[in-house]
């Protein structure tokens, strides 16, 4: 058995002025994987939301996080 896997995703996506990094994904991914959690990150501004149902299944996570 692996690591557990969680899936941080970050369902913002307003780009209005500007896109803005997940910030908050980067700092909980990297707790994660002190806590020895492998951290899949999915930012809808990148993929958009419209390609999360295909993260979610692909991902097979142990828990999820939505910001």
């Amino acid at each position: 058995m692996g690591r557990p896997r969680i899936l941080l995703i970050s369902a913002n996506t307003e780009t209005a002025p500007a896109p803005v990094y997940p910030l908050a994904l980067a700092h909980l991914a990297g707790a994660a994987a002190e806590a020895n959690w492998e951290a899949v990150q999915f930012d809808a501004n990148v993929d958009g939301l419209e390609a999360l149902p295909d993260a979610v299944s692909r991902t097979r996570a142990d828990l999820m996080a939505v910001s």
